[in-house]
């Protein structure tokens, strides 16, 4: 079994406040205080103070929570109003991004339908042009394949949007 290394009585002293504060702030977990119950007094605090110097704070936001904005601003001046402008200045730059790649996104879709356009146009005039000139079975199965390509192309466009929908 691991020997608990007990610190010196010194350097316990700096941390007693901090444990102490720790303990009615409810910062060291219960399991933490069951398990240690039974040691003698200095190893229990040597324990202590190791679960108060690895406290962690995670957030999930933008904003670092209220608390951690004035500790920078005692730890710089202006530091939370600093930390505040960069998230928006981020944020502002994330949302141009987005609306660039949203209009280049429509830019694509509105020439891509406007050249199927001219294809099938191209197609169906080839074909009617093959009919007309005496060459029915040919201009027919051209003007079939066109029709049913552009049926099949919205047909797949709408089941595509639905699916993006979901």
């Amino acid at each position: 079994m691991a020997e608990i290394q007990i610190p010196d009585d010194d350097a316990l002293k700096g941390n007693e406040q901090e444990i102490e504060k720790s303990e009615s702030e409810g910062v060291i977990p219960e399991d933490v205080k069951f398990i240690i119950k039974d040691l003698p007094e200095p190893q229990q605090k040597a324990v202590m103070a190791i679960s108060v110097l690895m406290k962690k704070e995670t957030f999930r936001s933008p904003l670092p929570p209220p608390d951690f904005l004035i500790g920078y601003n005692e730890a710089l001046p202006n530091g939370a109003d600093r930390i505040v402008s960069l998230i928006e200045q981020q944020s502002r730059h994330r949302m141009e991004r987005e609306r660039t790649v949203m209009d280049e996104e429509i830019r694509q879709s509105k020439s891509g339908q406007l050249y199927g356009f001219i294809i099938a146009m191209a197609f169906l005039i080839v074909s009617g042009f093959l009919i007309y000139s005496g060459h029915d079975v040919s201009g027919t199965i051209i003007g079939t394949i066109d029709l049913v390509a552009l049926v099949g192309v919205f047909a797949l466009g709408k089941l595509t949007k639905k699916e993006d929908d979901k």
